[in-house]
């Protein structure tokens, strides 16, 4: 209802505060915090003999009734109402698809457990990218995998795979997966073989999974349109990485996850993002995901960016050493070592799940 702040009257000393304000709205589990600075007046010249000060905080606050909170907007995630903010860490309406929900921030409240265990019998956790216009749940392991092969084995999609994949035995071919009329803007043809990466994903990785994680994975479409170097309008960039698909288990995140983690207005675009990465990555969580887990992250897009007529795939920079981390980068298909990309799963689970928890890394989401 109210924040009541007090002071006793030393003129040398002053307070400011900032935070939670006034009329804020504070759901069940959900913490706020009120931050307060004190500094000296700038009009002090000179050491005062008073060097001391007091301030008291009171905070009034009104218990809401029937269990509702007034003004608060709530969607259903896995049976459980979550308040829709407009700020801050949490779970935001996505502006450019109607219906879709997205958590963005630094640190958000989206740790999810799908009963997949580590091999010392520890949950490993993942998180929920978004929860989608047709009710399933997008989500991404918290952490990569290891072993992988890079997006496309040299010379295993070449002339005998397609007309888009042509004269690129050398570098790969930055098609996700098999599909007609695929185009990076400035070559276009068909495509009769999956990237090695998407036919291990979904063989050798899905396979691997126990039948208590499957039951929950939702056969689903993959979005895999190429993204333009340094485009500043992301509303254009969805609609082209929307134009291609196929039905998969698993995928990687595209670009536009990334870039829709963050609730940083200056971040919204790929051009914004590259501009401002060193801060850009303190508000998405998503690069905390991968932050020195991998030099590089790969996301599941074609890049229109080309070096001597190669192919290349877009991927985040994860190495938080790098003057160059958040950023998003390309590279070609095929490359190998320090070159090339790491890998954090991607699944799409049912809209049937019902979960208990709170989403903390302490208390996740479990499907129940």
């Amino acid at each position: 209802r109210g924040i009541e702040v007090n002071k006793n009257n030393n003129p040398a000393i002053e307070f400011e505060t900032s935070g939670i304000e006034e009329g804020d709205n504070l759901l069940q589990n959900q913490t706020d915090e009120l931050y307060v600075k004190v500094t000296y007046s700038d009009s002090v010249t000179s050491q005062p003999e008073n060097t001391e000060s007091t301030i008291t905080v009171t905070l009034n606050y009104e218990q809401a009734t029937g269990g509702s909170v007034p003004g608060g907007d709530t969607t259903n995630i896995g049976g459980q109402d979550v308040e829709v903010v407009t700020s801050g860490d949490g779970l935001y309406e996505d502006g450019y698809e109607e219906g879709r929900y997205v958590y963005k921030g630094g640190n958000p409240n989206n740790y999810i457990d799908i009963g997949e265990r580590n091999e010392d019998g520890s949950v490993a956790l993942w998180r929920i990218i978004s929860k989608e216009s047709d009710g399933t749940y997008k989500v991404i392991k918290d952490g990569i995998l290891s072993n992988t092969p890079v997006w496309d084995e040299a010379g295993v999609r070449n002339a005998n795979a397609g007309t888009y994949c042509q004269d690129t035995s050398r570098v790969g071919c930055n098609a996700w997966g098999i599909t007609d009329n695929f185009t990076n803007s400035l070559n276009t043809g068909n495509v009769l073989k999956n990237s090695t990466l998407n036919d291990y994903l979904n063989t050798t990785y899905y396979d691997s999974l126990s039948n208590e994680v499957k039951e929950n994975i939702e056969y689903h479409e993959w979005y895999f349109g190429y993204v333009a170097y340094q485009n500043d309008d992301l509303k254009s960039q969805i609609e082209i990485e929307n134009s291609v698909s196929q039905k998969n288990y698993v995928g990687l995140i595209s670009v536009s996850d990334y870039l829709r983690a963050n609730y940083n207005s200056n971040c919204e675009s790929y051009k914004k993002n590259d501009d401002n990465h060193s801060t850009c990555k303190e508000t998405n969580w998503i690069y905390d995901v991968i932050n020195n887990r991998g030099t590089y992250l790969w996301t599941i897009n074609a890049s229109n960016y080309t070096s001597n007529g190669q192919h290349f795939t877009s991927r985040i920079f994860a190495s938080s050493t790098s003057s160059a981390a958040g950023q998003i980068t390309n590279v070609e298909p095929c490359a190998s070592g320090s070159a090339a990309g790491s890998v954090a799963p991607v699944f799409y689970l049912t809209s049937s799940i019902t979960l208990s928890g709170t989403g903390t890394s302490d208390d996740p989401y479990v499907i129940s």
